[in-house]
């Protein structure tokens, strides 16, 4: 004869048994998720701020192309002068040619360009960004549009420069609260970046204290440095 009892009692452990499995496997998600959603939560704010700083570090790169005409004689000059464009009043000024930046100097009218050989294609880049200065060109040749040069191509791009870098890791030093605010970074947040230059020599602002889970983002980035040629560098983003 089955003893009913036992049967019911078997029943009730297997069930309790049950129970206490899925309570385990509950107490395990409540206890780890919230730690596994504050890690993908600074992983992504690390993404975020990767991008607003190369944001920050770029500023509009005005690019004028201009050739000299065949018949203008260079022989004897130094260096020539030639007239702004519109709408680059007040901007930075350098210039480029085939072999790579050539010493120049801009004032509010016009850009004296050092004459490099004989090379007749030159590029005239326009920017609030900053570069080191080069030495002035003398003995100036001012030429006429149309007559001397013609103008090509205009454009404008949005580039990152070593010399914006260079300024927000001086704003960040200065006034680190200020900064976070700007990139809308939360108060319960700190974070910190690092710019490798394509020669492997970095810089970064005065490093910081840090403290629980560190994240970090990184990402190649095209600048122009402070001589005016491009280059690839390293952008790291921490956040804690």
């Amino acid at each position: 004869m089955i003893n009913i009892k036992n049967k019911k009692g078997s029943q009730v452990a297997i069930v309790l048994s049950i129970v206490i499995f899925i309570g385990f496997f509950i107490f395990l998600y409540l206890l780890l998720i919230p730690k596994v959603s504050v890690e993908n939560n600074k992983n992504i704010v690390a993404d975020l701020l990767n991008y607003k700083l190369t944001d920050e570090f770029s500023s509009p790169l005005t690019t004028v192309t201009l050739v000299l005409k065949e018949d203008y004689d260079s022989e004897g000059a130094n260096c020539i002068g030639i007239g702004h464009v519109q709408g680059v009043s007040g901007l930075n000024a350098f210039a480029r040619d085939d072999t790579g930046s050539l010493d120049s100097l801009s004032d509010s009218e016009k850009i004296e360009i050092e004459l490099n050989g004989a090379n007749e294609f030159f590029k005239i880049y326009y920017t609030e960004a900053s570069f080191t200065p080069t030495s002035s060109p003398e003995n100036c040749d001012d030429l006429e549009e149309g007559d001397e040069y013609e103008l090509g191509l205009i454009k404008t791009t949005q580039e990152v420069f070593e010399s914006k870098i260079l300024e927000y890791i001086s704003i960040y030093d200065v006034d680190y609260g200020d900064f976070k605010e700007k990139l809308n970074l939360s108060s319960e947040k700190e974070f910190y970046f690092n710019f490798t230059y394509d020669d492997g020599t970095s810089v970064s602002p005065t490093e910081k204290e840090t403290y629980g889970g560190l994240y970090v983002q990184r990402r190649n980035i095209e600048y122009i440095n402070l001589e005016a040629n491009k280059k690839i560098g390293v952008l790291e983003v921490w956040v804690w």
